[in-house]
């Protein structure tokens, strides 16, 4: 059984689903879940005592949602053993902006939070394995027209991280989220789209795994590879990649994970170049 925990409840889930849909409808074990808090939260909440030592603890993060979603009704963990999941995967934002710490921590302080994060959640079939979104899940939609040629060169300044939702859809080609997402009626049922409609939210998901591969191939790797090797572009080298070659000049590589996820997930064969471009 896969477990999958979004930072957000609405806007992360409902992009999943629409991936779900897309590439793996016939899998059924699968586990949605809202963590409802932000990166740091979750770092504060799983360590022995919310602070960096040498000799760091995490808990492991399956039995920390159940206490969390006790009492919750729609509890997708009710009754679930941590022995029936067999892979974990954690979306979150970077976000450095809206952590709920009151300031008690600098940006340096968080950054060694998220770099300590990402060496616990390094295997999905071990603690777990963490994406981060850069520098949120509105990231996903920061692109002119599929495929974007430019969108390696794309960074956003950490002093207007507040405003970048707001800028996301002012500079994208695609006004919502209908290029990549299906739409859900009120009981959240699936609008089943078109053969049409299916084949280019596919190819969309697609140009957008392959863009993403390469823009991190970029930030780790100063290169531009049409498929790098997935090893080439792990999540700690590239948050460490941002935290020393981009961040010291006040800005953020903008990257999405979602279909980071999925290149890795399905392997470099995803991508079809000929089929794609």
């Amino acid at each position: 059984m896969k477990l999958f925990i979004f930072e957000g409840e609405e806007r992360e889930p409902a992009i999943f689903r629409s991936m779900e849909y897309l590439f793996f409808r016939e899998s059924q074990d699968k586990i949605i879940c809202s963590y409802g808090n932000n990166i740091y939260n979750l770092y504060k909440e799983i360590s022995d005592d919310g602070t960096i030592t040498d000799d760091l603890y995490f808990q492991d993060i399956v039995p920390v949602l159940q206490a969390r979603l006790d009492g919750d009704s729609g509890n997708p963990l009710l009754g679930i053993d941590r022995s029936d999941i067999s892979e974990i995967y954690l979306f979150f934002d970077y976000d450095i902006h809206n952590q709920n710490m009151a300031g008690t921590l600098d940006p340096a302080d968080l950054n060694e939070q998220l770099a300590a994060l990402l060496a616990f959640f390094d295997d999905e079939t071990d603690h777990g394995k963490l994406y981060v979104n850069y520098p949120m899940v509105e990231s996903i939609r920061y692109t002119k027209r599929l495929p974007d040629h430019g969108y390696n060169a794309y960074t956003y300044p950490v002093a207007g991280l507040a405003s970048f939702r707001e800028a996301a859809a002012d500079f994208s080609y695609y006004k919502n989220l209908d290029f990549i997402a299906l739409r859900f009626r009120r009981n959240r049922e699936i609008v089943v789209p078109s053969e049409a409609k299916l084949k280019n939210l596919q190819r969309n998901w697609k140009l957008l795994a392959m863009q993403n591969a390469m823009k991190a191939d970029y930030i780790c790797n100063g290169r531009n590879e049409m498929l790098p090797l997935i090893h080439d572009i792990a999540q700690m080298h590239i948050f460490s990649s941002q935290r020393y070659g981009f961040f010291p000049e006040g800005n953020i590589s903008i990257l999405n994970s979602f279909p980071l996820f999925l290149y890795e997930y399905f392997g470099t064969a995803f991508c079809d170049i000929d089929e794609l471009l």
